[in-house]
Order: C-alpha cells, then structure tokens, then sequence
C-alpha cells in the first residue's frame, strides 16, 4: 500500500473520531442541562416582611377640629378635645384676624397666640396638655372662645353634640345654645319649616333674644323676649329668608340663620 494511501486512511479516521467524539460531548452536555433542577413559582416561597413598628395613636386621624371666624366669632367658640388633636383657625371674615389666648389666665397656653391670620387663610396649633383655655379675636374679649382637653383617645368621634349644630331632619328642628361665649351655632342653614329652639345655657344670667332691627325684613316669630337661665323658647320659619338675631343686652353676641 502506498504512502500516499496510508495518510487518507489515517486522515479519515481522524475525522470520523472527531466527529463521534463532538457527538458524545453534546449528548453530555444537553444531559446535565436537563438534570438541573427548576424551581416553580408554586414552590418559591419568599422571605417574610419584619412587621412594622407602629406606635401608639397619639391623635385620631381625619379628626381635627376647624374653628371658623366671621364677623359674629368662632364657630364652634365652646369645645373640648382629646390631647394631640390639631386645631385649625379659619378667618372666614373679610378683615385680617388676630388670634390670640386671653391675656390674664392662671395657666397661660401661648401656642394660642397665632397672631395674624389674613382673610382666607388658617393657621392651626395642638394642645399637647390637659386644661381649659380662652381665646379672643382682636384683642376684643367679646370675640372668644374656650378649649378644655381630655386625656388622648383614639375612639374620639369628633365634637360633642353639644358643641355642633343640630338639626333633627325626623323632627324639623334645630336647637342653637347661648353659651358664656355666644350662640352655638352662631351660622346655620335650615329647611323652611324648621322649629328653632334658643336655650340659654350660661351661668351668668337672663338674656333678651330678639331680630336685628338693621335687616330690610322683619321676621316678628324671632322677637322671644328674655330668656332666663336654663329657659328655652321657640320659633318656626315658615318662609324664605336671611334673618341676623341678637343678645339685645350683650349685643356682640350676634348670629345668623338661613331658611331655604
């Protein structure tokens, strides 16, 4: 046999043993991919989250106290809160307000004193301690209010029934308080028909619940006359209207009601 023939031979072999030996290693190789296990997403199972640290509610939320101010005071100008809620003052008026705690008191709380709040606008404090403040308007002792605090609650459900306007809409009618710092409400709405009842609530005396003489129209049912302490008495609106009512014998001590 030649050389010649030898070396083709030889050369050949080399090429089929490479080609089955490439074979054999991909075989391999597609093997051990196949033995790699999967892991499904019904069996990852992920890391549990550490569960956050909440600390005590100190206030209760969306709870916060709006005291409005127009030009017959604050309304609500009588409440009490739990300790943490945030107060805010609202100049509902036209003129610029000066907010501040009434001067003199045995325990003086000067996050009272907001100073000056232009028409429109509100500034608020929180009460962090437990007692009973007055605040006025404008340096003027006729414009004021009261706020007492309770010990912190998270179950507070807002104001008191006493400190908010109460309209019975199963008994058409509404009950206005004449506290020590005004009427409460001062500012409401009603439907017409509605019985008003005024209650004089303070401590300090009779008053005289009458109309404003300075409204164009008169509503006689208004004119109640002199309430005493604890005496209440009643009038129903039976028409459409605007009417601007006063404590003659206190005559800062103003409101408003609206029948519609």
């Amino acid at each position: 046999m030649s050389l010649r023939k030898v070396a083709i031979i030889g050369f050949v072999c080399l090429v089929i043993i490479g080609a089955g030996t490439y074979v054999l290693i991909t075989k391999m190789h597609r093997s051990s991919r196949k033995a790699i296990p999967t892991v499904s997403s019904k069996t990852v199972q992920a890391k549990p989250l550490p569960h956050p640290n909440i600390g005590p509610i100190s206030q209760p939320l969306n709870k916060n106290v709006v005291v409005l101010f127009d030009q017959y005071g604050f309304e609500p100008n009588q409440f009490q809160v739990p300790i943490g809620v945030t107060v805010e003052v609202t100049n509902a008026s036209t003129a610029p307000l000066l907010f501040m705690a009434l001067p003199g008191q045995a325990d003086q709380l000067y996050v009272l004193d907001l100073g000056m709040i232009a028409p429109g606008s509100s500034k608020s404090f929180t009460v962090n301690r437990l007692g009973s403040w007055q605040f006025q308007a404008n340096n003027n002792p006729a414009l004021r209010g009261e706020i007492s605090t309770i010990a912190a609650n998270p179950d507070w459900n807002g104001l008191s029934a006493l400190q908010l306007p109460r309209y019975n809409s199963a008994t058409h009618s509404l009950l206005i308080n004449y506290t020590d710092y005004g009427f409460v409400p001062n500012i409401s709405s009603v439907p017409v028909g509605t019985k008003v009842t005024i209650l004089n609530s303070t401590d300090e005396g009779g008053m005289y619940f009458r109309q404003l003489t300075s409204d164009s129209e008169q509503n006689p049912a208004l004119d109640l006359g002199i309430l005493e302490m604890g005496q209440s008495k009643s009038f129903t609106l039976n028409v459409k209207g605007v009417w601007h009512f006063v404590n003659a014998w206190e005559t800062t001590d103003k409101g408003q009601i609206t029948s519609l």
